[in-house]
């Protein structure tokens, strides 16, 4: 297994790249925000039904940028492990399950944690760093005993021309002009808190550490952008 070795400067250059996104996420969840839509409803009953019939019995998870739990509707497997940036709902979900484990970190900071299945949902293009999504993937292979499932972005949603759009006009009402020049150009930001990047060119940082990705599932008639990706730990 791969070693990931931080220096303090490289854990200074995380935690101020964290700030802005701690600050979002806490602002969100203190005004009484929930998780996104990927976490309830029909996308998140498609991912449950992908995930059991690919490791059968749900059992100990490390679930990395956990928000409110939405995605368990509330009903967490015998060992569980979450992990969130935002101390206020990290806060709540303690007081919930007592039971289980919490952490406030930023995903890209090692942690001494492990569980047979990692999680990683709906997190990855929330990540405007690139060196913070780096580390976010090879700490995910750090944490998995056997199965590591990644649901993000496959396409990028800012190529569709109302997206474009969208995008432009809300950052002129927030007095970027330069910004939304170039988002009605074309982009794979929203300059604010989504970026698309090709998962693909990623994934080798989590294959390089004993994993094959087996299969790669999405369901357009639900959700048009969206990929679970899904990595197992190679035989030893």
């Amino acid at each position: 297994m791969i070693s990931l070795i931080i220096s303090s400067s490289e854990v200074d250059r995380v935690k101020g790249t964290a700030s802005r996104e701690e600050n979002y996420w806490e602002g969100h969840y203190a005004a009484g925000g929930v998780s996104g839509e990927g976490s309830v409803g029909a996308i998140r009953q498609w991912k449950w039904d992908q995930i059991r019939s690919i490791v059968g019995e749900v059992d100990d998870f490390v679930d990395v940028g956990c928000g409110d739990l939405s995605f368990w509707d509330d009903r967490l497997p015998p060992v569980y492990t979450g992990i969130d940036i935002s101390e206020t709902i990290v806060a709540k979900n303690r007081e919930r399950h007592p039971e289980a484990t919490f952490i406030v970190a930023n995903a890209a900071v090692p942690q001494t944690v492990s569980g047979r299945i990692v999680l990683c949902m709906d997190m990855l293009f929330h990540i405007m760093d690139d060196e913070t999504y780096r580390g976010i993937l090879t700490n995910l292979g750090q944490y998995s005993r056997e199965w590591v499932f990644v649901y993000t972005w496959h396409n990028n949603p800012f190529e569709d021309q109302h997206s474009r759009r969208y995008v432009a006009r809300k950052l002129i009402r927030k007095g970027r002009i330069f910004s939304s020049i170039k988002a009605r150009a074309g982009s794979a930001t929203d300059f604010d808190y989504q970026t698309y990047r090709r998962f693909e060119d990623y994934a080798p940082l989590i294959t390089d550490q004993g994993f094959s990705l087996v299969e790669t599932r999405s369901e357009p008639a639900i959700e048009r952008w969206g990929a679970l990706y899904v990595f197992r730990r190679e035989s030893r």
